[in-house]
């Protein structure tokens, strides 16, 4: 608990430093919609873009406001998303997101990110992610800037953007984004707008194509919003080529509080609101040693190539960014490998009971089988009929408290702990 607040504490005072440092500015008073000294690039570039200030005009005409009320709302909502690469806090950042994971050894695909490291010259790379876990922020992006390709700008929930996470957190990239805007027009304009400005600049994103963690394991359907706003930007006049990369995030298992919260919710629980407490707590059970983390990336598909060849057969097609989120869901699944631990967990589900390691292997067997059929990947090339390669997906399943172990028969045999099942299928 002393290394949890040492870590944050050391996070609270370069932040306290730098809205110290922030309150000292002064100058005349400037017109809301003005780019500010203290305005990101991409901020004050769309402010003084023409295009968004005739939108802005549209808008008011269908809102009935004044023109200045609703450029001074949208210049708010921009001032809100707004995020930067600080070199000094993403030291930091990365600093405390390898002691957050430091319960996990992380493979990579080092070879597909090499491949990326030529695109991102004259690209805008638009990762999209499985989301799995809360430390999924702190698994790619720290991978990204050693291996030569730019420091990207994370699409986040707005649910994250709290003292001190969320203010560290936008100095790394970190765009907080509100959850609900069906009611925010003015919100989705300024949105639109800061998006297409960051594509048009050739930056990095990265953000979850389903809007959330999965509760199951399993991709959830796609979300579409974002997406479109990129999709808006490529076609636009003179706009770059924008390349996505599918992303999968898989975790030999997840740190337990936040399986613990899972489970709660699939009991019919509502979800907790985080904050500074929840954010010890669940950096308080990031000890325990939980496997490996799997970072696998699939084929990028060219935005501009493929919205073509969509408009070939149908020049009016009107669900190309659906079939686009889809077709991206579907490499993300391609690229997901089994987990060791993912077998071993099917198997004593599909049992019931307590089975001994040759039963495991057998249960295993039939679906070993059929994924090298199919030519799917298992997760850091292991081999799911290797003894010693079951027996340590049992035995860490044990040490996690997920299985139980019983070694006073004729044999050893393994089972779901009481109360575990749910966890264990997640």
């Amino acid at each position: 608990m002393n290394g949890t607040h040492h870590a944050l504490d050391h996070f609270g005072g370069g932040v306290r430093h730098w809205i110290s440092a922030r309150g000292l500015r002064a100058g005349p008073p400037r017109a809301p919609a003005e780019p500010r000294p203290s305005d990101s690039a991409e901020v004050a570039q769309v402010l003084r873009a023409p295009a968004f200030r005739s939108q802005v005009r549209d808008l008011t005409g269908r809102l009935g406001r004044p023109e200045e009320d609703v450029l001074a709302e949208a210049a708010g909502d921009l001032r809100e998303m707004s995020a930067t690469h600080n070199e000094a806090v993403i030291a930091r950042w990365q600093r405390f997101g390898r002691w957050m994971l430091r319960g996990y050894d992380t493979l990579l695909d080092e070879e597909a990110l090499a491949g990326l490291r030529e695109l991102d010259r004259k690209h805008s790379l638009i990762f999209l992610i499985s989301h799995r876990s809360y430390l999924d922020e702190w698994v790619l992006p720290p991978a990204l800037v050693p291996r030569g390709i730019s420091p990207p700008y994370g699409l986040a929930g707005a649910n994250l953007n709290f003292f001190p996470l969320g203010t560290v957190a936008r100095r790394t990239g970190m765009v907080h984004i509100r959850r609900s805007t069906g009611d925010a027009p003015v919100y989705r304009l300024a949105l639109r707008a800061f998006i297409g400005q960051l594509v048009a600049n050739r930056a990095n994103l990265i953000w979850s194509i389903e809007g959330g963690r999965s509760r199951t394991g399993k991709l959830r359907p796609p979300r579409y919003g974002l997406l479109r706003y990129v999709v808006d930007a490529v076609e636009a006049a003179d706009a770059p080529e924008a390349l996505v990369v599918p992303v999968s995030i898989v975790y030999d298992q997840l740190p337990a509080h936040e399986v613990s919260l899972m489970v709660s919710e699939a009991r019919g629980l509502g979800k907790q609101p985080e904050n500074a407490r929840w954010l010890l707590a669940y950096a308080r059970g990031l000890h325990h040693r939980l496997g490996r983390v799997y970072v696998d990336l699939g084929q990028p598909l060219r935005l501009r190539e493929r919205l073509a060849e969509l408009r070939v057969d149908d020049p009016t097609e009107t669900h190309a960014v659906e079939r686009i989120a889809l077709e991206v869901s579907h490499r993300i699944n391609r690229a997901t490998p089994v987990t060791p631990t993912a077998a071993v967990c099917v198997a004593l589900l599909a049992a019931d009971r307590a089975l001994t390691l040759a039963e495991v292997l057998a249960t295993v067997a039939p679906l070993a089988d059929y994924l090298q059929r199919r030519g799917w990947p298992v997760a850091g090339a292991a081999s799911l009929t290797d003894r010693s390669t079951v027996r340590r997906a049992l035995q860490e399943l044990v040490a996690s408290g997920v299985l139980t172990c019983y070694s006073g028969g004729p044999e050893t045999v393994w089972g779901i702990g009481a109360d575990q099942h749910l966890v264990a299928a997640v």
